[in-house]
């Protein structure tokens, strides 16, 4: 029997982002969320969440350091 795979999502329809914005100098500005329905937003906040978690602001700071 075959595994179910998610049904491909259409370009331009329904798709989940996160976009952060830095200044200049490398500071967190602002974070746009967009979602397109209520179901896609409450996961979107809760990944949001999760990656915001003190515990995880370590790694974060690791990905974004500039070198």
């Amino acid at each position: 029997m075959e595994a179910a795979r998610p049904e491909p999502r259409i370009p331009g329809k329904g798709y989940i982002t996160a976009q952060l914005e830095f200044s200049p100098t490398g500071y967190l500005k602002a974070i746009l969320l967009n979602a397109e329905t209520d179901t896609d937003q409450v996961t979107l906040e809760r990944a949001l969440f999760r990656v915001l978690n003190p515990g995880h602001m370590g790694w974060l700071r690791r990905l974004f350091r500039r070198e």
